[in-house]
């Protein structure tokens, strides 16, 4: 079932396949659960508006639909910083962008009680909301 959803999503503006998810376990000590899994959708903010809300929402809709009982995993990624202080701005930068795409999910709808979220820091140029279905 998760193929048929990330297939059905990968052309999506903002899906990629694969991502580089065993870096998360390296940061926090822990490896999440779905740590080797393709994420459902990836917001990258990479420009200074990214119109997700509309993809977002079909992608939660059709998951949805395959699996009523769906709850999502909501992972915010910060980029590494190349130098400690700059660390803080980008973690700062990546909530940000993570709290916006958490308030459009509970403006279509999707109640607190079916999303989970976890923060970590990446190899990424912009920072990133990685979104798992399970």
């Amino acid at each position: 079932m998760k193929h048929t959803i990330a297939f059905i999503l990968a052309a999506a503006l903002y899906c990629t396949p694969l991502l580089s998810l065993p870096a998360i376990a390296a940061d926090t000590g822990t490896e999440p659960a779905f740590v080797h899994e393709t994420p459902l959708m990836v917001i990258r903010f990479n420009q200074a508006h990214v119109d997700y809300p509309t993809p977002l929402y079909n992608t939660v809709s059709q998951a949805l639909k395959i699996k009523p009982s769906a709850v999502f995993d909501i992972v915010s990624i910060a980029p590494r910083a190349h130098e400690a202080h700059n660390q803080s701005y980008y973690n700062r930068m990546a909530s940000q962008n993570t709290h916006k795409v958490l308030a459009t999910l509970h403006e279509i709808g999707l109640p607190a009680s079916r999303i989970s979220l976890t923060d970590a820091i990446d190899d990424v140029s912009a920072s990133e909301v990685r979104i798992f279905v399970h």
